[in-house]
C-alpha cells in the first residue's frame, strides 16, 4: 500500500495531469480499494469525481463502506478485476493490504516476523474490466488506479479493449520490482504492454526498499499517447 511523502507526490501528479487535460470531475476506477484509503484522497483532490471502487476481500468491506460513506458518491463492487470472468482463488493474508489473486512467495512468508504473508484461501468473483465497461456502458475512465499486489498483469490483460480504444486516459499503478508473489508482473512486462496499448510512462517512484537497498515496490503513472500530446502541446 502506498505510504508517506511518495503518496503525496504521486497523487499530486495525478491532479496536475487532470488539470492539464481540463478534467475537473474525473471518472475514477479504484481497483484494489482495500479499506478505501485512495477514496478519501481522491475525494479531497477531486470533490466532484465519480468513483467506482473494486474490492473482493469481504474482511475489509465494512471499513471500505464506512470510508466510502464519508466521501459520498462512491460505488463499491465486491469483485476482483482479472483476465477472465468467473471465479478465482484469492490469497487472503494476515495483513489485508497484502492479499492477492497470487500466492505470496514462500521465502517472504518465512522471513516475515509479523507473519504478514500468512494466508487462507477463499474463492472470489472475477470480471474483466472490459466486461464491466460493456455491461455498465462506461464511456470514459479518466483515472485507473490499480493496487492488486502483483496481479496487475491479470487486470491489464482483461482491460486490453478499453486500453487500446482510448477510453482510459491515465493509469496509476503499484509495481513490485523485487520478488513478492508467485507469477507477479515484471516491470519489463508492464512497459511492453503499456507501449502496445499506446500509453507512455509519465513517472515512476520507488517507495519501499529491501534490507540490502534494492527497490522493492514503486508507483508508476502512465498516460495515453493522445493525452500526452495534448498536455505537451500546451507548452
Amino acid at each position: 500500500m502506498i505510504e508517506g511523502n511518495e503518496e503525496e507526490i504521486t497523487f499530486s501528479k495525478q491532479k496536475d495531469i487532470m488539470q492539464q487535460l481540463g478534467i475537473q470531475a474525473p471518472v475514477i476506477f479504484d481497483v484494489g480499494a482495500n479499506i478505501g484509503q485512495s477514496i478519501l484522497k481522491y475525494r479531497t483532490l477531486f470533490p466532484d469525481a465519480g468513483i467506482c471502487s473494486f474490492e473482493p476481500n469481504l474482511e475489509v468491506i465494512r471499513e471500505l463502506q464506512l470510508n466510502a460513506d464519508q466521501a459520498s458518491g462512491v460505488e463499491i463492487f465486491k469483485i476482483a478485476f482479472s483476465d477472465s470472468d468467473g471465479e478465482s482463488e484469492f490469497y487472503r493474508t494476515a495483513v489485508p493490504e497484502a492479499s492477492s489473486l497470487l500466492k505470496p512467495e514462500q521465502f517472504l512468508m518465512d522471513l516475515s516476523k509479523e507473519n504478514k504473508y500468512d494466508f487462507d484461501k477463499v474463492v472470489v468473483p472475477t470480471m474483466t474490466l472490459d466486461t464491466f465497461v460493456e455491461e455498465h456502458q462506461v464511456s470514459t475512465i479518466d483515472l485507473l488506479k490499480i493496487d492488486v499486489q502483483g496481479a496487475e498483469l491479470k487486470v491489464l490483460e482483461g482491460s486490453s479493449v478499453s486500453l487500446k480504444s482510448g477510453l482510459i486516459k491515465c493509469i496509476y499503478i503499484e509495481v513490485n520490482l523485487a520478488s513478492t508473489y508467485v507469477g507477479q508482473m515484471s516491470l519489463n512486462q508492464l512497459m511492453k504492454l503499456m507501449a502496445a496499448c499506446n500509453f507512455q510512462l509519465w513517472d515512476i517512484l520507488p517507495f519501499v526498499y529491501t534490507r540490502v537497498g534494492r527497490a522493492w515496490t514503486a508507483n508508476a503513472i502512465f498516460v495515453q499517447n493522445d493525452m500526452v500530446k495534448k498536455i505537451e502541446g500546451n507548452y
